[in-house]
């Protein structure tokens, strides 16, 4: 099970991924492209573009273009891009009406921004949430079956006293022994074993072990009993716990007639260049549409990747027309 546990932390480290490392901070009148997200400090000033993810919570101080749109899901659950603006907002206004805002966390999705920060780290909205449920896991509960194993162990530690009682009783030399000095006993000792913790984490273990054969890490064995007991799962549709990276999966375009629409699949759902590709492209032949929808792609484009790892993340690289 300490293997499965492994495998779960590893799992959760693969999460921080999704975290901004990196970002383009003006300082003293210059312009730093690659600057640590970690020593960002409140009142630095931030560039973010398309594809940039927000590495603190920052004011938004001027648009550079008419839109300024950011995903904001991971953080509020919301499904759609939010609009972004300079105006100010009410102090007290809830975390979704803070339209001039944009926090830590978050993926620019449309436009270009100049943004100030006002809070970082575990003082962020999402550094809020990371402190509560650290909060919330040091006050756990017991799970069911650690009340089921107490109330069960209080039962079988009286009938196995009421028992040893009895044997005591009846042979007490084979089971208690002491050494006598200055006529009193002393040094008592008793021989017994204790099995039900070992046979208890056995079983969770074997739980756990066909949890990983269906791709559901555990990072806890009583998690595996209290899954069981559980009558209603309510779980969020917006796709919080994803990594928010987005892929094409159908293409579909006007056919080479008058009301004609085509489509054409496309493969690979990762960032990786080399994964997927469009099925029946018609690579050399392509009409008058295709070859729009192609130099609409490329131009109009200010994305780009890199490869961190053996991963491929969107990088801080842009297209430039010269």
């Amino acid at each position: 099970w300490g293997w499965q546990e492994n495998n779960a932390e590893k799992a959760l480290e693969a999460l921080k991924e999704i975290q901004s490392e990196q970002a383009t901070v003006i300082r003293d009148g210059q312009k730093l492209s690659h600057f640590p997200s970690k020593d960002i400090v409140p009142g630095d000033i931030v560039e973010l573009r398309v594809g940039d993810k927000v590495p603190a919570d920052m004011r938004v101080l001027k648009l550079i273009g008419p839109t300024l749109r950011v995903e904001q899901g991971s953080l509020t659950g919301e499904s759609e891009a939010v609009s972004k603006t300079v105006k100010a907002v009410a102090e007290d206004v809830d975390i979704q009406g803070k339209k001039c805002m944009v926090f830590a966390g978050t993926t620019v999705v449309y436009g270009h921004c100049i943004c100030l920060v006002t809070q970082t780290g575990m003082n962020t909205e999402i550094g809020l949430v990371h402190l509560q449920i650290h909060e919330a896991s040091q006050s756990e509960e017991d799970t069911p079956l650690k009340k089921k194993l107490n109330e069960f162990g209080e039962v079988l530690t009286a009938i196995i006293m009421a028992v040893c009682a009895l044997v005591w009783l009846i042979n007490v030399k084979y089971f208690l022994t002491w050494e006598s000095v200055d006529g009193w006993p002393r040094n008592f000792s008793c021989c017994h074993s204790r099995r039900l913790p070992a046979v208890i984490t056995t079983c969770l273990a074997l739980g756990t072990r066909k949890m990983a054969q269906k791709n559901a890490l555990v990072r806890k064995l009583p998690s595996v009993e209290t899954l069981g007991c559980t009558t209603v799962i309510c779980s969020d549709k917006t796709g919080t716990l994803t990594t928010n990276q987005m892929a094409v999966s159908k293409l579909v375009a006007m056919g080479p007639r008058t009301n004609t629409i085509r489509s054409f699949n496309v493969g690979g759902i990762t960032y990786n260049p080399f994964d997927g590709k469009i099925q029946d492209w018609p690579l050399g032949q392509m009409d008058t549409n295709l070859q729009m929808i192609a130099k609409i792609a490329a131009v109009c484009n200010d994305a780009g990747i890199q490869q961190s790892g053996q991963h491929y993340v969107a990088s801080d690289y842009r297209l430039r027309q010269h």
